[in-house]
C-alpha cells in the first residue's frame, strides 16, 4: 500500500511541474510579444505573436487567438502600417468576441485607423459609437475630437478637448492582462495617441498655437512609432 501511494505521490507531482511549466511558457508566449511592442520593437513582436498563434492551444481558442490578432493589428498601427492594420483587424470575427473591453478596443483602432487614413468618416463615426456604448469613458474625448474635426465640426472637437480631464498618477503606466492578453491600461495610449489627436483636432481647426503643446508632448514619446513622428513632423522638427 505504502508503495502505491508513493507512486501517486509521485505522479501527481510529475503532473503539477509539467502543468505548472505548460502554463508559464503559453504566459510567455503572449507576455514577451506584448512587452517587445510596449518597447516599440513591433516587428518582432509581430513575429513572435504569429508564432504563437501558430501553436493548437491559440488555433482552438477564439479567446486566445482574437486579443492576439488584435495585437498585431495595433502594432502595424504603431509603426505607421494603418491600411495594414485595417486588414488585420478584418481578421477577427466579431461574433467570436465576448470580452467587452476587447471589443472596444477593436472599434476604436478600427476607428482611429480610418480617421487618420481619411478614408470612411462615416464607418469611423459608427465605429466611435459602437465604442460609446461599451465604455463612454473620458480616455475617449480626444478620439472623439479627432472625428469632430476630420467632419468639419470644430465647435464640437473644441468641445471634446475641453472636456477631456488627462489621466494622472498610476493610470498612466502600462498594465499587461494575463487573462485577455491585450494591453488595458497603455501608457502609449495617453501619453501620445491622446496628445496627438487633441493637435491634430486643434490643427484642422486652425488653432496651430493650441496644437504645438499637444504636439509636443506626443513628440517627446522617446520609443520610435508612427504618431511621434507625425507630431514632429507636424511641429517641422527633423528626424533625429
Amino acid at each position: 500500500m505504502s508503495h502505491l501511494l508513493d507512486f501517486v505521490y509521485i505522479y501527481l507531482c510529475v503532473f503539477l511541474v509539467i502543468f505548472i511549466g505548460l502554463t508559464l511558457l503559453r504566459l510567455y508566449s503572449f507576455m514577451d510579444p506584448l512587452q517587445l511592442m510596449a518597447k516599440g520593437d513591433y516587428a518582432q513582436a509581430i513575429e513572435k505573436m504569429k508564432k504563437a498563434m501558430n501553436t493548437s492551444a491559440y488555433k482552438r481558442n477564439p479567446k486566445l487567438k482574437n486579443p492576439m490578432v488584435y495585437n498585431i493589428a495595433n502594432c502595424h498601427n504603431r509603426a505607421g502600417d494603418l491600411h495594414r492594420s485595417l486588414a488585420v483587424l478584418d481578421e477577427i470575427k466579431l461574433e467570436d468576441i465576448k470580452d467587452n473591453k476587447l471589443l472596444y478596443c477593436y472599434h476604436c483602432l478600427y476607428a482611429i485607423n480610418l480617421l487618420l487614413l481619411e478614408q470612411e468618416l462615416e464607418n469611423a463615426g459608427e465605429m466611435l459609437d459602437k465604442a460609446r456604448e461599451l465604455y463612454n469613458n473620458n480616455e475617449l474625448q480626444p478620439l472623439l475630437a479627432l472625428r469632430e474635426s476630420c467632419r468639419g465640426d470644430f465647435q464640437a472637437a473644441l468641445e471634446y478637448v475641453r472636456n477631456y480631464q488627462p489621466p494622472q498618477g498610476k493610470k498612466k503606466k502600462t498594465v499587461l492582462s494575463l487573462k485577455e492578453t491585450t494591453l488595458i491600461y497603455d501608457a502609449f495610449i495617453l501619453e501620445v495617441e491622446n496628445n496627438y489627436f487633441i493637435g491634430l483636432a486643434y490643427l484642422k481647426a486652425g488653432e496651430q498655437e493650441l496644437a504645438a503643446p499637444y504636439l509636443h508632448k506626443a513628440a517627446a514619446w522617446k520609443i520610435k512609432n508612427y504618431y511621434s513622428a507625425k507630431a514632429r513632423e507636424a511641429l517641422g522638427e527633423k528626424e533625429s
